[in-house]
């Protein structure tokens, strides 16, 4: 006598038993066209505050977005991939160059007649948040400017959210010591 071999399929149809397929969700993540005509400006804000000089900021954007391209398929979190390669490609600047200078006249570089006060507020912001170490002024503009969660901070700037929550904290604390002492 010989057995006949039965498939899964079969053996569940004799005893009833509804099969059911499991599914894992799927993250979608948006074509890279799409993603960046959505984020380009968050990113670039992102980026010019984090760096401090807005060619400077184009330069590290646009290696960041190119690196986030050849890499897109194996990006979960596009946002913060391409914030923290901002991140290092500023660090990566600096560690061959070691200077920091924000030309005063980038900041009023097309500001129109009667926005003096607001040329002026976004030239202190600049310029307190240009003296932070770099970590720090990540950290803050993620938070801050950006309104990022401390998880969202932490991958921005490679490192565990309590981390994240620490520089945060003292980027503020040193803002406010800024603050106080040039109008104290």
């Amino acid at each position: 006598m010989s057995q006949a071999v039965l498939s899964v399929e079969e053996v569940d149809a004799e005893l009833g038993v509804e099969t059911r397929t499991v599914s894992t969700p799927i993250v979608q993540i948006p074509p890279f066209t799409e993603f960046v005509e959505s984020e380009y400006s968050a990113l670039a804000a992102f980026a010019v505050v984090t760096v401090g000089d807005k060619e400077r900021a184009m330069d590290i954007l646009q290696d960041a977005l190119f690196g986030a391209f050849r890499n897109w398929r194996r990006i979960e979190n596009p946002g913060a991939y391409i914030r923290r390669s901002i991140v290092n490609g500023h660090r990566r600047f600096f560690s061959r160059r070691r200077e920091w200078a924000v030309a005063p006249e980038r900041f009023t570089e097309g500001a129109s007649a009667g926005h003096e006060d607001s040329v002026a507020a976004l030239d202190w912001a600049m310029r307190a948040v240009a003296r932070l170490p770099k970590r720090q002024r990540a950290a803050v503009v993620a938070r801050v400017l950006e309104d990022r969660s401390y998880n969202e901070v932490a991958a921005i700037v490679g490192c565990t959210p309590v981390t994240a929550r620490s520089l945060v904290s003292k980027g503020l604390a040193k803002l406010r010591n800024i603050q106080g002492g040039e109008n104290g």
